[in-house]
């Protein structure tokens, strides 16, 4: 019954990750599309801890410095999602 309700578990979280990420890819297409000067501030991308992540991750590809596989393989699903 225990490892049950782990799997359970373990399938809402990756669910929950997946649908998070979703929403960044979204919200880059989104921000992608506005003009300069209504984009979002700087500050915005800065405070949520997993989106500042998956941006240095993002930056870190593009000039081919990634520090860890993690990071590029964060890079390369933002960069090209499934």
């Amino acid at each position: 019954m225990k490892q049950v309700e782990e799997l359970s578990h373990r399938k809402l979280a990756k669910e929950a990750a997946e649908k998070e990420f979703q929403e960044f890819i979204e919200l880059l297409a989104s921000v992608k599309s506005m003009s300069l000067q209504d984009k979002p501030p700087k500050s915005s991308w800065t405070n949520d801890e997993n989106n500042w992540s998956r941006i240095e991750s993002l930056v870190a590809y593009a000039i081919d410095a990634c520090k860890s596989d993690e990071q590029r393989k964060t890079a390369g699903m933002v960069t090209f999602p499934a």
